[in-house]
């Protein structure tokens, strides 16, 4: 039996022997894995990430916000942070949703990063939240089920980084810039684009509350958009409102029509 025990041990110590380089390759893909695409679970963890990021950002920051309006205690927090990098030379590109033009806590912060030099864009579709710092280190936020934690990735896979850039950049170019001019009259609010997305993520099938969600806006405001809009054209239902949309082509004009001064298609095409 012992005999039996150490020829046992014996063949064991040759198969790890054997096996030991395969674990070594195994280890290091699996580091290097980890290194590229790391998920951070919890607000902490994501927050200290995010700032040791920022920290080190040197030459260009990039951020959407797709939450809509922050509260005031947020923005203060942010607003030491969001002009740090602007202190470094850093150049900060920013999106929010049009619905931020409405609201005057996050309309006075982005005025103040714009003064230092920092570009602000709004859009009335839907998007995704991003930091991108130097091309080199990305946070995108993972959607968690009700109740648990807050998720996120931190990119640092070249490929994935280009990739996300490339969607950053094509929301960018239909994006409409906030502007203020000395007088301090604040950016138009784009109400007729806010109402336009609206429209269209109604006619989807979308609920009020997930508009809500998607676009940063009560559900009040939501159902007085749709309520206007209906009113409009004598509509007393929504599969008639959005039959009334779709014959008049309201929806598919909106896109490319031009429209007066201050709006959003004057300012692109501006």
């Amino acid at each position: 039996i012992k005999r039996a025990i150490l020829d046992q041990r014996a063949a064991l110590d040759d198969m790890i022997a054997a096996l030991s380089p395969m674990d070594a390759v195994y280890r290091h893909e699996r580091r290097r894995h980890q290194d590229h695409v790391q998920p951070l679970i919890g607000r902490d963890v994501i927050d200290t990430a995010v700032q040791g990021a920022l920290e080190a950002c040197s030459e260009e920051l990039l951020s959407a916000h797709p939450e809509g309006g922050r509260p005031s205690g947020v923005l203060a927090d942010a607003l030491p942070r969001d002009l740090a990098p602007a202190g470094r030379g850093v150049r900060q590109r920013t999106i929010y949703g049009h619905t931020v033009r409405a609201h005057g806590p996050t309309l006075a912060h982005i005025e103040r990063v714009t003064r230092e030099g920092a570009e602000v864009r709004t859009v009335g579709e839907r998007f995704e939240g991003l930091i991108v710092c130097d091309r080199s280190a990305a946070f995108i936020a993972v959607l968690a089920e009700s109740g648990k934690e807050s998720y996120a990735l931190e990119i640092r896979e070249p490929g994935l980084i280009q990739y996300l850039m490339k969607t950053f950049e094509a929301v960018w170019e239909r994006a409409v810039p906030v502007e203020f001019d000395t007088t301090g009259q604040q950016p138009p609010r784009l109400t007729d684009e806010i109402q336009q997305a609206i429209l269209e993520l109604m006619v989807r099938g979308h609920t009020d509350e997930a508009i809500s969600q998607r676009l940063g806006l009560s559900t009040r405001t939501i159902g007085a958009h749709i309520k206007r809009a209906a009113t409009r054209f004598a509509s007393r239902s929504r599969a008639e409102l959005g039959f009334s949309l779709a014959k008049a082509g309201v929806l598919d004009a909106g896109r490319d029509a031009p429209g007066p001064p201050g709006s959003g298609a004057h300012q692109r095409r501006a």
